[in-house]
């Protein structure tokens, strides 16, 4: 019998906001926990084999949300803190309610038979649970929506995501050291956090409004696959593997009225159909063991793996990044994204220091530092969109021409914006308002800094400043950063035996 545990208690700290602006915003300060337990027993009988698992997943958001009372009597999360009638911001916390905590037992049963002395079969089942994702479950859990707008995605008390998966294989000794390994697999998302549209009452407006949520879906779809490797022990030092993988995972939508859309299946953007890997393991060598004390190869060892996978969908026809809308691609024939591929090495190196063991090791992912493209704009179907970067300029330029304009700096001839305030400087941001006629100095103080920073320092922003201002900008959310997998990453680091 196996029997084992983890307790983990959890520190998040987040903090999003605009110097201007609170749309979008979110800050809170959490400490969720999560325990395990589990037990595994094996039971063999001939050629028969039957192992049995038991799991205990706890968890604790220890998240409090504002709860109202509704004109029928019931209770409703709605995102007003500060807004709400009888705030008492001496008590900020009066009308909120704590999640509570959730608790799921998950078993595991596999059945495993030995046909011949070359092969064996399985056949398994087990439920699974993840807690839910901290950036969802947390998503403007003290923002009001008074400060925000009804396109902000507020997070609920989410559930566990929940799965069951099936699974049949075959195990052959191929013979001198060859193992094919042959799976089969479904996987049942039974539930599932996605973002969506929902019609709640608001207390403060006492109707009901549309805002978007977090929360959990029942029944939200399947993924199927077959999972083929072959291993074959060179030596008794090095082991090589190939493996190929083929999935399906389709995802179900239910119908909906906001916006109206029907039940369908689609895909889920994360999916790739189809993934070929190569492995090359070198196992080190004893401590003790080795030709000479002093010899190189003595407790090293290696694994590297090269990966190619088919590209993902991502949902064409919608504007913006696309790739990722509630998880779902935008049709079943959607477009796919390029063929990824990289190379990962792990070299581990065994010493002896005081008589204590220690490893110490390189982790390096996508080694040879390869571009994946990973996302695509939807408008071009590339990873720029000219058209769209024009656009977004014109909507920039005609912003800093309103808020010039108010404030009696800009120039209608050029469309420069005159920000040297008769040589007053940084000073005469004081009077800056916006075109609301509000005090606006973070707006003056902004534009004399991208105009220091993309311009010539003469803190008269002229339109081709502003052009490279707007661009700078642009890039930022619309680079090729955005559209690329990982670089290169390299760990060094040490374990010490105990």
């Amino acid at each position: 019998i196996t029997v084992g545990g983890n307790f983990t208690n959890y520190s998040v700290d987040y903090y999003s906001y605009e110097l201007t602006s609170q749309a979008f915003g979110s800050v809170y300060r959490q400490r969720p926990i999560q325990r395990a337990l589990w037990v595994e027993d094996q039971v063999t009988g001939g050629a028969m084999q039957l192992k049995l698992g038991l799991r205990y997943d706890y968890f604790n958001s220890r998240a409090a949300r504002p709860e109202y009372a509704t004109p029928e009597g019931g209770k409703v999360f709605f995102p007003r803190i500060s807004s709400a009638d009888g705030f008492d911001p001496d008590n900020p916390s009066a009308a909120r309610v704590f999640d509570g905590s959730q608790a799921r037992l998950s078993p595991r049963i596999q059945l495993g038979y030995r046909a011949s002395p070359r092969t064996s079969l399985r056949l398994g089942y087990a439920q699974e649970v993840a807690a839910p994702d901290f950036a969802m479950l947390y998503s403007g859990l003290n923002t009001d929506i008074q400060a925000t707008n009804t396109s902000n995605v507020f997070g609920t008390a989410l559930q566990f995501n929940r799965s069951a998966i099936w699974e049949a294989g075959l195990t052959y000794l191929v013979g001198n050291g060859s193992v094919l390994d042959i799976a089969g697999y479904q996987r049942n998302l039974q539930v599932m956090a996605r973002s969506g549209p929902v019609t709640v009452y608001d207390p403060v407006r006492n109707s009901m409004q549309d805002i978007r949520e977090y929360h959990s879906v029942d029944d939200v779809g399947r993924i199927r696959g077959i999972d083929v490797r072959i291993s074959q022990r060179v030596s008794s030092l090095l082991t090589g593997m190939l493996s190929y993988s083929y999935q399906d995972g389709k995802a179900t939508l239910p119908a909906r009225t906001f916006p109206p859309a029907p039940a369908m299946q689609l895909p889920f953007t994360n999916s790739h159909p189809q993934t070929f890997s190569a492995t090359l393991a070198y196992y080190p060598r004893s401590a003790r063991s080795g030709p000479s004390s002093s010899g190189l190869l003595r407790g090293l060892g290696a694994y590297a793996t090269y990966r190619i996978e088919s590209g993902s969908v991502y949902c064409g026809g919608l504007l913006g990044i696309c790739n990722n809308v509630d998880g779902l691609a935008g049709n079943d024939d959607a477009r796919r994204l390029p063929t990824t591929h990289r190379l990962d090495l792990r070299i581990t190196k065994n010493v002896t220091l005081g008589g204590r063991a220690l490893t110490l090791y390189l982790d390096a992912r996508n080694l040879l530092n390869t571009r994946n493209i990973v996302r695509l704009l939807a408008t071009s179907g590339k990873v720029e969109d000219p058209l769209q970067e024009s656009v977004t300029f014109r909507q920039d330029s005609a912003s800093f021409a309103q808020e010039a304009n108010r404030n009696n700096v800009y120039n209608t001839a050029t469309g420069a914006i005159d920000l040297t305030f008769g040589g007053a400087g940084r000073s005469g941001c004081a009077d800056f308002v916006s075109v609301g006629g509000e005090s606006a100095t973070p707006d003056c103080l902004y534009l004399l800094q991208a105009e220091e920073r993309w311009g010539n320092g003469d803190h008269v922003f002229s339109l081709d400043e502003q052009q490279r201002a707007s661009e700078a900008f642009y890039l930022t959310t619309r680079g090729i950063q955005e559209f690329t997998g990982d670089p290169r990453r390299i760990r060094l680091g040490v374990q010490i035996g105990f």
